[in-house]
């Protein structure tokens, strides 16, 4: 026992540093902490819960799988904090993915009796299909072409209360003989209803098809509803088909136009798709003002995929400018056809209601004619190309028109009562009471509307002007027509359905107070 410890004591004395301390390799380690993640999984058509449904929990490289019960709920223990991804899968359905973070709190440890809900969330049959036929240039069968198409819809969240669309589905066929071609795997659409947005997008890549081999370009088509009767046929451009537009969201850009101009977002982008992939260094797109000749101070930068020019640009609301663009086909040189060279006009979508510019309301005479322009805020007007004046819009507020009549004459204001006839009007026959759209025709394609407009007003209280008698007390010959100071009311109320004056939305103008302006 000596000898232990003077051995003791000189190992302790020789040493500067105190005793290390030794570890058991099985000394216990703190374990990771841990969470539990569930929800609800449904059928999106039936509303109904979905059982049987595969669900895998993906944790780092850890995975953890659970099954829905009958009522559609889940529930998987031991998730490790953070990030987490979540997989459903069913026979049947589309798949769907969810991400979810189970918590941890500030001593590194997971929430007790806390548990992360994923969804609820919503699976689609996948029982869908689109067909579609495949025609090369002279009206043949295009035999062994891929198709490609993309649907906007995998599968629905509804962690905010309402069914909000995930996802997109990518599937692909070949055509047949016959040029048919049939994409199975997309959503049922047939049992969502009008739900989700049913567009289609489909993809034929540059390819060689049929015998001989028939050079096709590549081509985006977009169809606008899954549920298109019968079996919608693509044109596959070859070496001799002529350069065309199939579509855009621009109104006037592809034939035939429409009535409306259907305005675009202001913050864009303009997209226009045609019957070929074109090339895109041949691509020059300008954005004319709303004369169709001066730059506008908002330009676009462009971008192609395939056969789709898309113009990115940002312009202000409720205005219209004019598109210049031209284009070539990628697969043959400079000409006639396969060029595209268009000017057209195009209106973004206005913020709010019509109103009238303060600022812009002038009175001007010409040959004795005195008139007053004045501009609205966005351009409005009866659309389908119709530049005509539209007649008892203009009404004045405190002006004698009647000549002794004691009806209200055409063009006095008066709420309750407004007279439309024009031959009423005093000799010399001037319609004061017609409104004119300023819109101006060439270079560009006239569409309806416009922001500048006049009226042509009679002040001049000059012999003849008024040849009958006046009211009562007034002399003959000295009844004044409008004059300035005062108010021109635009009414709209008693134009035909036909005539009737809308904005760019198709919204008809209203008799509002607030599109009153005052004779300059």
């Amino acid at each position: 026992m000596r000898i232990r410890v003077v051995l003791a004591l000189v190992i302790s004395a020789c040493s500067s540093s105190p005793p290390a301390t030794l570890l058991s390799s099985d000394a216990p380690v703190a374990p990771s902490p841990v969470g539990d993640v569930g929800g609800l999984v449904l059928d999106v058509a039936t509303q109904q819960p979905l059982p049987d449904v595969a669900v895998t929990v993906i944790d780092g490289a850890k995975s953890t799988t659970a099954t829905t019960i009958a009522d559609g709920t889940f529930h998987v223990t031991g998730v490790g904090t953070g990030n987490v991804i979540v997989t459903f899968a069913a026979p049947g359905y589309l798949g769907a993915t969810a991400t979810a973070t189970v918590p941890v709190t500030a001593d590194g440890t997971a929430p007790e009796s806390a548990e992360t809900t994923v969804g609820p969330i919503g699976l689609i049959k996948s029982s869908g299909t689109f067909t579609m036929r495949l025609l090369d240039e002279n009206g043949a069968p295009a035999a062994g072409a891929t198709v490609t198409l993309r649907a906007q819809l995998q599968f629905v969240s509804y962690a905010t209360g309402s069914p909000i669309p995930m996802g997109n589905v990518n599937a692909s066929a070949t055509s047949d003989a016959a040029g048919i071609a049939t994409v199975a795997g997309l959503p049922d659409y047939t049992e969502l209803g009008e739900l989700f947005d049913p567009t289609l997008f489909v993809y034929v890549p540059p390819q060689s098809v049929g015998a001989p081999a028939y050079p096709f370009l590549g081509l985006h088509v977009v169809f606008p509803t899954a549920g298109t009767s019968g079996e919608p046929t693509i044109v596959l451009a070859g070496p001799t088909t002529p350069l065309s537009i199939l579509a855009s969201n621009l109104a006037y850009v592809s034939a035939p136009f429409t009535d409306a101009p259907n305005p675009i977002d202001a913050a864009g982008p303009i997209t226009i798709a045609f019957n070929q992939a074109i090339d895109p260094a041949t691509v020059v797109a300008q954005v004319l003002q709303e004369d169709g000749k001066t730059l506008a101070a908002q330009q676009v930068t462009s971008q192609v995929d395939a056969n789709v020019l898309t113009l990115n640009g940002a312009f202000p609301a409720g205005a219209r400018f004019n598109l210049s663009f031209h284009v070539e086909s990628i697969a043959h040189p400079p000409s006639l056809l396969h060029t595209v060279d268009l000017v057209r006009p195009f209106f973004t979508m206005p913020a709010g209601p019509p109103s009238i510019v303060a600022a812009s309301v002038v009175k001007t005479t010409s040959a004795g004619v005195v008139s007053v322009s004045f501009s609205f805020d966005q351009p409005v007007g009866v659309g389908d190309d119709i530049t005509s004046a539209s007649d008892c819009v203009a009404q004045y507020e405190g002006v004698n028109l009647d000549n002794g009549d004691p009806a209200i004459y055409a063009g006095e204001y008066s709420p309750l009562s407004v007279t439309c006839d024009a031959d009423a009007n005093p000799a010399p026959v001037l319609n004061i009471t017609a409104l004119t759209p300023g819109e101006q025709a060439p270079p560009v394609l006239t569409t309806g509307f416009a922001t500048r407009w006049t009226v042509v007003i009679n002040d001049t209280p000059a012999p003849g002007t008024n040849s009958a008698a006046c009211k009562p007390g007034i002399p003959a010959g000295a009844c004044p027509g409008p004059i300035g100071g005062n108010e021109l009311h635009l009414v709209f109320s008693r134009l035909p359905p036909t005539a009737q004056i809308v904005s760019t939305t198709g919204v008809p103008l209203t008799d509002s107070a607030g599109l009153v302006l005052t004779i300059p």
